[in-house]
């Protein structure tokens, strides 16, 4: 970095500069961390406004200390996973919590289920964790295999005692555990005892309950989880619990959050046509961030705009026609009282020609547009006319072509 700062722009900087430049970077990218703990409340005020339903719970602390309450954890679970799981997944969540990185370490929780299609399905997360234990006393709790075969294999080695503990944890009923477990005690003496002393509700399959409708040993799913949102891991709470929620917005087939590069964001919903911005609501045709939303959906915009542009409303507009109308020896006759003209008040000056468009204060009463004639605005004045009494051919009214 040093050299290229060099060669670029010849500067040279110490590591130093090129940490407080770093964090600078940062804080410009993703936010003041400060900033969005202040923010949180109205965050979370957000969040269940547009997702009704959704639990979105903050703990703070009272300290003598300090005049505001200080952060100690957060839940979010939104409204559609909170229901899709309730609907269509089974009794089960797998449970796993990483280390949160950053100028306030922590540990981010997270509750993963398996779809119908066995693929990952996320409830809930918090930042920050009591005992699984104490908050849920009457549930089944499962082992991960694979954490257990990292503690087994600590003291009891070798190929065969790690095929014969897989094997006695895969089986599905308690014959074949029965058996693989005969063959580890001729095998090992001390590796059977190890084993025996451990629950077999919490890590063989054939004693799991049959209510949950799986047989997951490993807690895979939390893992994958985990790895998918390593980089959101040192960013400030909010951009955290962002990052996580627009990985799960994927699943969306119409409603979609555009972002621009200046960091604000606007929902778009493609069914509705509509755009926080309300641009798309109000003109009809799709916005910048409509636009967006379409093309990432694979959507023709242009099958997006109102029908008021489209050709069919072009040609009903021009369809009608203006009939003209016949000399006045040919009107028809009324033998009502004629019309009287109105009284006649003379204006002071030479009568004007032109509009003064300065005269509608604030435009607010304008419709349409006027365009200037060139010298400092106004509009051209109407060309005369034929005298009153000649006849013209009628010509009905031709759709403007381009």
């Amino acid at each position: 970095m040093s050299e290229q700062l060099r060669n670029d722009i010849n500067v040279d900087a110490s590591k130093w500069q090129y940490y407080r430049a770093r964090s600078a970077a940062k804080e410009m990218i993703h936010g003041s961390v400060n900033e969005q703990y202040s923010k949180l409340w109205e965050y979370c005020a957000e969040i269940k406004m547009m997702n009704p339903d959704s639990s979105m719970i903050i703990k703070c602390s009272i300290s003598s200390g300090y005049a505001n309450p200080m952060f100690q954890r957060l839940y979010m679970c939104l409204s559609a996973l909170k229901k899709g799981w309730k609907k269509g997944c089974r009794p089960i969540l797998g449970l796993d919590s990483c280390f949160i990185k950053g100028h306030h370490v922590g540990q981010l929780l997270t509750a993963i289920e398996v779809d119908p299609n066995n693929q990952i399905y996320h409830v809930a997360q918090t930042k920050g964790i009591d005992g699984i234990r104490e908050l849920f006393p009457h549930s089944e709790h499962r082992f991960c295999l694979k954490h257990f075969y990292n503690n087994f294999k600590a003291s009891h080695k070798g190929l065969m005692l790690k095929q014969l503990l897989w094997g006695a944890a895969k089986a599905i009923n308690k014959q074949g555990f029965t058996q693989f477990m005969d063959k580890l005690r001729i095998e090992s003496e001390a590796t059977y005892q190890w084993l025996a002393d451990k629950d077999p509700l919490h890590w063989l399959r054939a004693f799991f309950k049959e209510t949950a409708l799986c047989g997951m040993l490993c807690n895979n799913i939390c893992e994958a989880f985990n790895s998918v949102m390593l980089q959101a891991r040192d960013k400030p709470v909010i951009t955290l619990i962002e990052m996580i929620r627009v990985y799960l917005m994927k699943s969306g087939n119409y409603v979609y959050q555009v972002k621009e590069n200046g960091g604000e964001q606007f929902m778009v919903n493609i069914e509705q046509k509509a755009c926080a911005c309300n641009k798309w609501q109000l003109i009809g045709i799709p916005c910048i961030h409509g636009m967006t939303a379409l093309l990432n959906s694979n959507c023709d915009p242009l099958d997006f705009i109102d029908t008021k542009y489209n050709k069919d409303s072009f040609l009903k507009a021009y369809s009608p026609m203006i009939y003209g109308i016949s000399g006045p020896s040919m009107w028809p006759k009324f033998n009502d009282i004629p019309i009287q003209c109105p009284d006649f008040k003379k204006q002071r000056g030479m009568p004007k020609k032109t509009r003064n468009l300065q005269s509608y204060k604030g435009g607010s009463n304008v419709v349409g547009s006027e365009a200037g004639n060139g010298n400092g605005g106004g509009t051209q004045p109407m060309q005369p006319t034929q005298a009153f009494g000649q006849t013209q051919p009628v010509q009905p009214r031709q759709a403007p072509t381009h």
